[in-house]
């Protein structure tokens, strides 16, 4: 019986050293598992949390879209042109943000993340058919993370709806770049046409410039011609009035010359012409022009009586050489030499040639006659 004891006593000793070494061992296992099961609770809430809670969508106002033209570019005016159905496949709802997000970090989820077991309403175990723990159902763990799964993979699908989506935009945006490139390299050669025919028309421009310039010179011109000419109209009639004038000065000189004929009692001069000595008159102003005519170069003299009686002493009348002055601010100047041939009438008219070589300036009625 002793023995029986000891051996006994020795079996348990052995049992307990055995169980002390699982409880150690299983104690490290029960550390691993809760820290993992811990690590894998706060993962899954956080990675929950870029998890979408429901589809989004797009419940704004749709603005009109504008349509790609799809018509070939030409000078030909188009008012409804054709375009593309780019939009008719496009998802708004892809580009909406800030949806809700899954929210595992409050009490009841992380109490539901915690029960693997499916209780009932009295805290008690479910059981299935054949007798087994259930661990699906609502309010377990399994039933949260299946909500997780249907989450991620709605947003997985999402997602590669927008990466399906981003391909048509691609190519739709590719295929605008062609067409923006080629309008672009369209419009260069438009532009440096257009450069080009601004010049023409700038160059066209100065010389519209320059011909109007022209015009209004040539309108001057005109202007300035037509005066020249109204002028020499009215010089015109000013000299048809002198030679009216002067006719009447002709025919009134035609008869003084008439008067001047020879001395034979027929009332002509007392004097007749001869070649004798040259008469000498006293110094001093011996009458004033009447009358110039430049084209003749002679000039009609009214001689003072005295000159008259000077020049009428003597029976032969002897050409006499009488100068011309004039008087001016600067004083009394010379202006030129004249030859009376004939003598006076007896009113003191007489005619007189221009000496050639003296005249200083054209002689003028009411020039001093001077000796």
């Amino acid at each position: 019986m002793g023995k029986l004891l000891k051996a006994l006593t020795v079996f348990i000793l052995l049992l307990s050293i055995g169980a002390l070494v699982l409880g150690t061992f299983n104690f490290s296992k029960r550390e691993v598992l809760i820290g993992r099961t811990h690590s894998l609770e706060t993962k899954i809430s956080q990675i929950a949390l870029t998890l979408e809670e429901k589809e989004p969508v797009f419940e704004g106002v749709v603005a009109p879209r504008v349509e790609l033209d799809i018509d070939e570019v030409s000078a030909r005016q188009l008012m409804t042109p054709s375009t593309g159905n780019f939009w008719t496949s496009y998802n708004d709802n892809l580009e909406v943000v800030g949806t809700p997000r899954m929210n595992l970090g409050g009490e009841a989820a992380k109490q539901q993340l915690r029960t693997y077991y499916l209780l009932d309403a009295e805290g008690k175990v479910v059981k299935d058919f054949q007798g087994r723990p259930r661990t699906d159902g609502e309010g377990t763990m399994e039933e949260l993370l299946n909500k997780v799964l249907e989450n991620a993979e709605n947003q997985l699908a999402r997602l590669n709806a927008t990466r399906v989506q981003l391909v048509k935009v691609r190519e739709e945006l590719e295929k605008v770049i062609g067409l923006l490139n080629e309008q672009k390299q369209l419009r260069r050669g438009n532009l440096r046409t257009i450069s080009e025919l601004e010049k023409k028309i700038g160059e066209l421009e100065a010389e519209i410039l320059s011909l109007n310039s022209d015009i209004k010179r040539l309108e001057r011109e005109k202007m300035e011609l037509e005066d020249v000419v109204k002028s020499r109209d009215q010089t015109i009639a000013q000299k048809d009035e002198e030679i009216v004038s002067l006719s009447v000065e002709v025919e009134r000189l035609n008869n003084i010359i008439a008067k001047m004929g020879p001395a034979d009692g027929t009332g002509g001069a007392r004097l007749s012409s001869g070649e004798g000595g040259e008469v000498a008159l006293t110094p001093g102003t011996k009458g004033e022009v009447i009358s110039v005519n430049p084209e003749w170069a002679y000039v009609i003299i009214k001689l003072t009586p005295e000159a008259v009686a000077e020049i009428t002493a003597s029976e032969q009348f002897t050409p006499i050489e009488l100068h011309v002055y004039r008087d001016s601010p600067e004083g009394s100047k010379i202006v030129t030499r004249l030859r009376l041939k004939n003598p006076p009438t007896a009113d003191g008219i007489a005619i007189a040639d221009n000496v050639y070589g003296w005249e200083q300036t054209p002689v003028q009625a009411g020039d001093d006659v001077v000796y």
